[in-house]
């Protein structure tokens, strides 16, 4: 981790968010306080602030922060880990979200903000405004195939069994049954979702998906 680029990146949290502290602690950095946001979805807007806790692992920015709300008003059935930690999505769909603005800041606003936003509806009104992925290897395997756009489960699987290995062969036939070659069909999508993790990572996401299919 470099502690320079921590510590520039929290002064921008710092000029958006008053309320939240930089703590180093044993080789890591907390980011802890109130959360203030005001935020908008089809016209329903939200003003709340929530007491969180960001917790800034040494791997990052290769590994994205833990986060935690330390309030106790999320209840642990609302898209948490066992551990506590706010679930923001699966690892690829944060992982492609945080490029586009990569700071600690940017990880505020795009992720743990939409995050609490929906939170806060699902609280007031029983429904989440931008829908919900089921948990576990189901909501991976529902990510998946929404990414790739395609409807069947075994395609989405022979999608990921491509992605686990090194390289796509571009000459092969498209897993998704287009009858194209990948090259001429997802070959560049698959490609570039190498920018965003590698081939073991994909290949333990496609194991999940295995075990959640041979569990139903």
């Amino acid at each position: 981790m470099n502690a320079q680029m921590v510590w520039e990146q929290y002064k921008e949290i710092r000029d958006c968010f008053p309320d939240l502290v930089l703590i180093p602690h044993d080789h890591r950095y907390f980011i802890r306080g109130t959360l203030e946001f005001r935020a908008e979805f089809m016209g329903l807007e939200v003003k709340e602030s929530f007491l969180i806790e960001i917790e800034v692992l040494t791997t990052y920015p290769h590994s994205l922060p833990n986060v935690r709300e330390l309030g106790g008003r999320i209840s642990k059935e609302f898209h948490k880990f066992v551990n506590d930690t706010l679930c923001l999505g699966t690892p690829l769909a944060m992982k492609i979200t945080f490029s586009k603005n990569p700071t600690l800041l940017g990880f505020i606003k795009e992720l743990i903000v939409p995050y609490l936003y929906s939170y806060v509806n699902y609280e007031r009104n029983g429904e989440l405004p931008y829908g919900e992925l089921s948990h576990n290897g189901k909501g991976l395997l529902e990510y998946y195939m929404d990414l790739f756009q395609v409807s069947s489960v075994d395609k989405t699987m022979q999608m990921l069994y491509a992605l686990s290995f090194d390289k796509i062969r571009g000459h092969l036939p498209c897993p998704c049954g287009s009858n194209l070659k990948i090259r001429n069909c997802h070959g560049p999508m698959l490609i570039d979702l190498y920018n965003y993790q590698d081939a073991t990572k994909f290949e333990s996401d496609l194991v999940r998906c295995w075990e959640f299919l041979q569990r139903n």
